[in-house]
């Protein structure tokens, strides 16, 4: 449970781009500084309407964290200190390599108990995996 008091809640913006593909297919959501990354890669396997759950690398900070490595385990998004139009990458499905550009759109204050995240745009599809 994330301590409020601590750490306020904050959301982030993020414009997520699939990479090499056209027509394009991206999608902008907004999500909470305290999503871990794990978690982050669930809202993306939600968002595109996944069954099956791949492997994921992010690409963040000249860093690497991978679903398979124990220590990406409790990262969170706020660890990071994001900053308005800062890009990091986002692979899902590292046999298939789905790369995916996330640019900080904002970083906005936000009601404690607004944590969900939320896909507030989006265009093009995507083929179930």
């Amino acid at each position: 449970m994330v301590d409020t008091m601590h750490n306020p809640v904050n959301r982030i913006l993020l414009r997520c781009v699939l990479k090499d593909v056209s027509p394009i297919m991206a999608r902008v959501i907004s999500v909470p500084d305290s999503l871990e990354i794990r978690d982050l890669h669930d809202v993306f396997l939600a968002m595109l309407d996944w069954d099956n759950d791949p492997d994921f690398i992010i690409r963040i900070h000249a860093q690497e964290y991978a679903s398979f490595r124990r220590s990406s385990r409790g990262i969170r998004l706020r660890d990071f200190q994001l900053r308005r139009q800062e890009k990091f990458l986002y692979i899902c499905d590292t046999l298939d390599m789905w790369e995916w550009e996330l640019r900080v759109l904002n970083v906005e204050e936000a009601a404690s108990d607004h944590t969900a995240p939320l896909c507030i745009k989006g265009r093009g599809l995507v083929a179930k995996n």
